[in-house]
């Protein structure tokens, strides 16, 4: 059950060290009906997608990635904004469960309140696992194998992105950085510059680099204002987070010539809502 307990410490601490506040993660861990024990995680934005700059401990798979219900998951969070990540791994469990008679869960973790983990888990005749957040220290170093997060969340982009040249890699954030900015709705001065500069192929200074990055906390702020005013007349969370994913990609774009910073570009485009068409980008 520390197995949990360490994964959702472990991405607490990075999420927090990124400068993320209401982020919260769910894990269960299952015991398969062929003796191993799986782990699966979810997060509270959007389809459980993970915050740019963290890494995810290895053999820790995306709840919304299973071939068994993934999809479902995956668009019933995306309508949202986010779903309750404890819902997540739950449903996951139980879909699992009925696919895989003999598969049980024994635990879930999460950093969510210790009284919605006890519910949630009881569901599945799970041990609960709390992890409290003000216990948790920001840091990027956290010990153990991580690995990228689009390695976790989108596999097969992971290995085009790591595939491409340098030069296709250009073409693939050329293309896609106005998909999602159309697609998130994205206006901000400094993205808008950015993509033009980046365009013209001219230098980017430090102090635009950190306007883009601002203006991505605070769509990322609009969008944790959303989730709170739902069924009040505010904004949609997932609008919202559409841009807050838009402006990722203009973010993305700094390392845009690197397989991380190429599959972090292709990861916040599909969570802005715009298709992606590498193949065409690079055709």
């Amino acid at each position: 059950m520390d197995a949990g307990h360490g994964v959702v410490t472990a991405m607490l601490a990075q999420t927090m060290a990124q400068g993320y506040i209401q982020t919260h993660y769910a894990v269960s861990l299952i015991y398969e009906r062929t003796g191993g024990v799986t782990a699966w995680l979810a997060t509270s934005e959007g389809p459980s997608s993970i915050p740019l700059g963290v890494r995810v401990p290895q053999d820790v798979r995306l709840a919304v990635t299973d071939p068994v219900v993934g999809r479902e998951l995956w668009d019933a969070s995306a309508a949202a904004g986010g779903l309750n990540p404890l819902e997540v791994v739950v449903r996951h469990a139980r879909a699992r469960e009925m696919a895989a008679p003999g598969a049980r869960v024994l635990a879930i973790a999460s950093s969510l309140p210790r009284n919605q983990i006890s519910d949630w888990a009881l569901e599945v005749n799970a041990r609960p696992v709390e992890v409290d957040a003000r216990k948790v220290s920001p840091t990027t170093d956290v010990g153990g194998y991580l690995v990228h997060r689009c390695q976790v969340a989108m596999p097969w982009e992971w290995r085009q992105a790591n595939a491409f040249d340098e030069q296709q890699r250009l073409q693939i954030a050329a293309r896609h950085m106005h998909m999602a900015a159309l697609a998130g709705h994205l206006h901000g001065a400094a993205s808008e510059k950015v993509m033009r500069l980046f365009e013209e192929r001219k230098p980017i200074g430090e102090e635009l680099w950190a306007q883009v990055r601002q203006e991505r906390f605070l769509a990322l702020i609009e969008y944790e204002q959303a989730i709170g005013g739902q069924g009040h007349g505010g904004s949609e969370p997932a609008l919202s987070l559409a841009t807050v994913r838009a402006a990722e990609v203009i973010e993305s774009l700094r390392h845009y010539d690197t397989a991380e910073g190429c599959a972090d570009l292709l990861y916040a485009t599909r969570l802005a809502g715009a298709p992606l068409s590498p193949a065409a980008a690079v055709a």
